[in-house]
C-alpha cells in the first residue's frame, strides 16, 4: 500500500489516494454487498478492515476528507469519515448526510465520526424528524452508537430523554429506519440498570399500543430478554 507522507495540500496526494483506492477494488465482493442491501452501483468492494488500515496511514484533515467524499464512491466516502477531524464543520456534515444512499455508509459516518463529537446528541435530536430515510436513520444510528461511546452515569438522563424521540418515530414503516430505532433502544438499555429500566418501560408502553409501535416495542423487549438470558448463563 502507498504510504501517504506527502503534504496533503498537494493535489498529487489526493490523486494518489483515489488511485490507491481503485487499485484495491474487489469486484467479486460487490454481489455480496448487494445481498445485504448496500448500494453497489458506485462501489469498489473494499472491506471496512482494509479502509481502516488505509486510514491509519493518513492524518486527520478536513481538506483531505473532502476529496474522497466528493468522488462519490462508497468506499471513498467511508474513508472520508475515518480521516475527517471530529470538529469538521457542521455544514460539511449536513451535506454528507444529505448525500447518504445506503445504510452502511450512514452507519459508518455515525460510528467513525459523529458519535465522537460533543454535539452528537444535538445532531440526533435535530435529525429525528427528518423525512428522508437515511437522514432519519442517521439520527438513531448516531443515538445508538453514542450510547456506547459517551460513557458515564452522569449522561444517562440525556439518553433517557431521547427515548421520547424513539417512541415518536416508532410508527415509521421503513425497515432501515426501524432497525436503527431498535439499535438505539438496545444500546441505551446496555448503559446500566437505570437506563435498562427506562427502556423496558418505554418498550412496554409501545407494545401496549399495537401496530408498528407495538411491534417495535416487542422486538426490543425480545432483544433485551435474549441478552439477559445469554449473560445469566455465564458462570
Amino acid at each position: 500500500m502507498v504510504a501517504f507522507h506527502i503534504r496533503i495540500s498537494d493535489m498529487s496526494v489526493k490523486e494518489e489516494l483515489m488511485r490507491e483506492l481503485r487499485s484495491m477494488a474487489s469486484p467479486s465482493s460487490l454481489k455480496g454487498m448487494a445481498h445485504y442491501g448496500i448500494d453497489s452501483s458506485n462501489a469498489l468492494g473494499i472491506s471496512i478492515r482494509d479502509l481502516r488500515r488505509m486510514a491509519s496511514k493518513l492524518d486527520k484533515d478536513p481538506s483531505l476528507a473532502e476529496e474522497p467524499w466528493n468522488e462519490g464512491l462508497r468506499e471513498a466516502r467511508i474513508l472520508a469519515t475515518m480521516i475527517a477531524p471530529v470538529d469538521i464543520g457542521k455544514g460539511t456534515i449536513e451535506r454528507w448526510v444529505a448525500y447518504l444512499r445506503d445504510w452502511d455508509s450512514c452507519d459508518q459516518l455515525c460510528m467513525n465520526l459523529l458519535r465522537h463529537r460533543p454535539s452528537a446528541l444535538d445532531l440526533s435530536r435535530e435529525w429525528a424528524d427528518r423525512e428522508d430515510e437515511f437522514g432519519r436513520r442517521a439520527a438513531f444510528a448516531l443515538l445508538a452508537s453514542a450510547a456506547v461511546s459517551l460513557k458515564g452515569e452522569e449522561r444517562d438522563d440525556e439518553f433517557i430523554a431521547m427515548l421520547e424521540l424513539v417512541a415518536r418515530a416508532a410508527d415509521d414503516p421503513r425497515p432501515l429506519v426501524r432497525k436503527s430505532l431498535l439499535w438505539a433502544l438496545t444500546s441505551i438499555a446496555r448503559r446500566g440498570p437505570r437506563c435498562l429500566q427506562e427502556v423496558e418501560a418505554a418498550c412496554m408502553a409501545m407494545a401496549a399500543e399495537g401496530g408498528p409501535r407495538g411491534r417495535l416495542g416487542r422486538q426490543a423487549q425480545n432483544r433485551i430478554a435474549q441478552r439477559r438470558r445469554r449473560y445469566s448463563a455465564i458462570p
